[in-house]
């Protein structure tokens, strides 16, 4: 589709948007005086470019949506605000330029422009500050876990020498959110001095939107850098961004142009920060004080879309707006390098939601943030009623700028700019097909049990049911599985199976039968590894609810595949409730080859197969031409090859090890190397994130890892002592310390043979092999042992992998929604389509279909800011 075709399609789109989403009966006449009159953009109003031959095409008057002039509309009669300016854009179109309202009413009313300069407030923490220290990193100046007393010597106190560069990024310092203003009155060293001593929570130990840390970032960059926040973020941004506009301590010259705040000694601030931190350090701080306007932020978002690259334009072209300044960055050039960009935009988990190192992404500040954008979205709010949201997924920004706090402090804008990025995601999906159907997939991912529970229990009238589960399988809210069913079922909910690990998932070896809340339950992992014929007598149907973690070698996919083949024999129905893998956005990778008489290489699958329990199931089932009536439970609102720290699910322990996401990604590297006689951490702290043994030369091994270039992973000498019962218990162990740095190029397949072909060059009398094709299988191990380059070890597999890509695509279930958040690194894909309940006959189940749309949980309330006393009492913004 064309930018124009599609451009008024979403106009159509959002005529209909416009009686859904605000009542199809015709609206009463307002009260009182009407709204002030929309302002109109200039008819060639467009933005700049980042691309060199597809300058953004605008649409002006011609993409007008009756849903977002009504809803500020609405906004402005309520006086939530006093007026704004909305642009709405992708990468190549300009779909919304508009004013609204009025720029001032006292003490006199002016109308809003687009051309305005508003106040940024809290957007200058993504806009200026946190880019800045990425491109400070980028060019290995810092390092994001440097501790900060390395470059700030304030910081070498107790309690605060332990805060890391990316704490203050991600809010989890523990330093407060505001501080007396005398903190900051003499600026410098004097103000680092006194943050040092304030009282601050453990590092790491808790979200804390902090307005302090990003003053502290703002020091740290004047430091590394050699000159100030404003003047690197303006020759390191702005200007190879032509955003001419946009800048801390505006001129004198601009203040006609520049939106007014709130009154102070009576009269409304005009070209002076409304922040009182940024006001106590002149109007320069890493937390407010930059000024803009949309169209400058319009480029920003550009080049947020073409992930860190920015092509200058340069005229007043056709898409242009003014003149754009020469680029300090040549054509093609990037802000930031792909990596970098990469670890800006980057999830993280922390204590109050998903953060990036910069962006906010789901959190109880999300405050502004529409319902229905996709998990990769991010974004952020400023005080004064501004927010600046990017869907890459999409292909969409919206920037929203107002000056809500004129004149008396008073005003809300963050519903508003929540309803008008409702209205534009939902313009956009429709202008691409999408199913108005989609909207299932929209809210917070919730496993299939969740999804169970919500339709009721009919399915089971008159039907004994049995469960396989145990507790790291969970409902959104924590419940487990065994608990949510017991209570929906009661009686007819008959037996248990457990894995290995139990029930509880804390047991090792062998499991034994017993009762868990009062169910019988059976171990699979024991004196039987399927249902014997006595157990399948006690149920008609059995549901499977397991947390799986992506990986063949962990043993509960193989439980489920030997499950299905028992209930096929005997005809038994199985219904398997979706949840996600852990590791979904892990490239497919490593062998496919069945190792005789193994209980975990259970299918020619790899070792890392990018599918969820419930997509796995469907391929085990037609694969094998498996009898059994086999039905899926999908995920509502589950992004495809994503991380489990992006479904907003909490973390449960899936086996004893696992007892946070990043052992579960180290694991699928180290454990390739675990049935050989090295120990890979357990009996540690640090389960599979170290390895080593009494022989091992970790510096020698570090010299063979360093030739093989792996991405994403970095190695450093450590020692450990693994307790008792572990391999080589109460020795001290020379090894190796694992870190994944950067999960989007981390190949945990080629990092486990890396450290296999290192051991067999270093260690060839030393490492036993024997059981090294438990886990890779006979093939790749014979040539690890033959010591064949990693090259040559990964070629063994290659075809397997292309096979596999063909065979996998039909399965999976999730296609609809949104797209990988690593764009071009997939290797399947399923048609767009409904939702779609996963039903197949019993021998050749039809290739499911796609799950349309999806979205993040609505956002929860805050804390507003003010003054109170001496204090800055301000903890939102986010």
């Amino acid at each position: 589709m064309t930018p124009t075709s599609r451009a008024g399609l979403v106009l159509a789109v959002l005529a209909v948007a416009s009686s859904l989403s605000f009542g199809c009966a015709p609206r009463a006449p307002l009260e009182g005086p009407p709204p002030p009159p929309l302002v109109e953009p200039p008819k060639d109003a467009g933005q700049l470019s980042l691309a060199a031959d597809a300058a953004p095409v605008s649409r002006g008057d011609a993409w007008e949506s009756a849903a977002v002039d009504r809803a500020v509309s609405d906004a402005l009669a309520e006086k939530k605000l006093p007026g704004c300016v909305v642009l709405i854009g992708t990468r190549n179109e300009t779909l919304l330029r508009r004013a609204y309202g009025s720029r001032s009413v006292e003490p006199a009313v002016e109308a809003m422009d687009a051309e305005t300069i508003f106040d940024l407030a809290s957007l200058t923490k993504p806009v200026a500050t946190s880019l800045a220290v990425h491109i400070l990193a980028d060019r290995k100046a810092l390092s994001l876990d440097d501790k900060v007393s390395r470059h700030l010597s304030a910081f070498a106190v107790p309690g605060k020498d332990k805060i890391t560069v990316r704490q203050l990024l991600l809010h989890t310092s523990g330093l407060p959110a505001v501080a007396p203003r005398a903190t900051f009155a003499r600026g410098g060293a004097d103000m680092l001095h006194k943050i040092a001593q304030l009282s601050a929570a453990p590092a790491g130990s808790r979200f804390r939107y902090s307005d302090v840390g990003y003053v502290v970032l703002s020091e740290l960059v004047a430091k590394v850098a050699g000159r100030p926040l404003d003047v690197f973020a303006r020759e390191a941004i702005f200007e190879p961004l032509g955003m001419r506009n946009t800048g801390f301590r505006p001129s004198s010259g601009d203040a006609a142009r520049i939106a007014p705040t709130e009154r102070k000694d009576g009269v409304p601030l005009r070209g002076e920060v409304h922040d009182p931190i940024a006001a106590s350090l002149g109007g320069v701080a890493g937390n407010a004080g930059l000024f803009s306007t949309v169209d400058d932020l319009g480029r920003f978002a550009r080049m947020l879309l073409a992930r860190g690259n920015v092509v200058a334009s340069s005229g007043a072209g056709p898409g242009t707006v003014g003149s754009v300044p020469p680029s300090k960055v040549s054509p093609g050039g990037r802000i930031l390098s792909e990596t970098a960009f990469h670890e800006w935009t980057a999830v993280h988990d922390v204590p109050a939601g998903l953060r990036t190192p910069g962006w906010d992404v789901r959190t109880t500040l999300s405050l502004n943030r529409a319902e229905n954008l996709s998990p990769r979205a991010f974004g952020h709010g400023g005080y004064t009623g501004t927010g600046l949201w990017v869907d890459p997924t999409r292909d969409l920004f919206l920037v929203f700028l107002s000056n809500r706090v004129h004149p008396d402090g008073k005003g809300n804008a963050a519903a508003l700019v929540a309803k008008i990025g409702g209205v534009a995601v939902d313009a956009v999906d429709a202008s691409l097909g999408r199913s108005p159907r989609s909207k299932l997939c929209v809210g917070p991912t919730e496993p299939g049990i969740d999804v169970l529970m919500g339709e009721g229990m009919k399915r089971f009238a008159g039907k004994r049911v049995a469960l396989l589960t145990n507790a790291g399988a969970r409902t959104r809210s924590g419940e487990t599985t065994l608990a949510a069913l017991k209570r929906a079922l009661g009686d007819r909910l008959t037996l248990l199976f457990v894995p290995e690990h139990g029930f509880g998932a804390d047991g090792e070896g062998k499991i034994a039968d017993g009762v868990v809340e009062g169910v019988p339950a059976k171990s699979l992992f024991g004196a039987r590894l399927s249902p014997d014929d006595a157990a399948f007598g006690l149920f008609d149907v059995l549901i499977v609810d397991l947390p799986d973690v992506g990986l063949r070698f962990f043993t509960y996919a193989a439980t489920l595949h030997r499950v299905m083949r028992a209930a096929s024999a005997r005809g038994k129905e199985v219904l398997v409730l979706d949840r996600p893998n852990p590791l979904g956005a892990l490239d497919v990778d490593g062998p496919t080859d069945v190792p005789a008489g193994s209980f975990v290489h259970h299918h020619p699958i790899p070792l890392v197969h990018q599918m969820t329990i419930g997509e796995l199931s469907w391929l085990l089932h037609a694969e094998e031409h498996l009898g059994t009536a086999l039905d899926v439970v999908p995920m509502r609102g589950y992004p495809p090859r994503s991380w489990f720290v992006e479904s907003g699910l909490a973390w449960s322990a899936p086996s004893p090890k696992l007892l946070t996401f990043d052992a579960a990604l180290a694991y699928a590297a180290t454990a390739l190397i675990e049935g050989t006689n090295v120990s890979v951490g357990r009996g540690t702290e640090e389960p599979f994130q170290v390895f080593g043994a009494p022989w091992f030369k970790p510096e020698l091994v570090l010299r063979e890892l360093a030739q093989a270039k792996l991405a994403g992973v970095q190695f450093a000498a450590a020692t450990f002592t693994p307790a008792a019962a572990a391999r080589f218990a109460n020795q001290p162990l020379p090894a190796l310390r694992m870190r994944v740095t950067e999960r989007a190029s981390y190949r945990p397949v080629r990092v486990g043979l890396a450290i296999a072909t290192a051991l067999r060059s270093v260690h060839r009398g030393d490492w036993d092999v024997t059981k090294l094709d438990d886990m890779v299988g006979s093939k790749v191990a014979t040539a690890v042992i033959e010591g064949k380059a990693l090259s040559a070890v990964e070629s063994v597999y290659a075809k397997d992998l292309a096979s596999f890509a063909r065979r996998r695509a039909k399965y999976l279930a999730y296609g609809g929604c949104e797209n990988d958040p690593r764009p071009g690194t997939g290797i399947g894909a399923s048609a767009n389509g409904a939702p779609l309940r996963l039903q197949a006959a019993p021998a050749a189940p039809a290739a499911p279909g796609g799950l349309g749309g999806l979205g993040g949980p609505p956002a929860s309330s805050g804390v507003r800011s003010g003054v109170a006393n001496d204090a800055v009492v301000r903890d939102g913004g986010a």
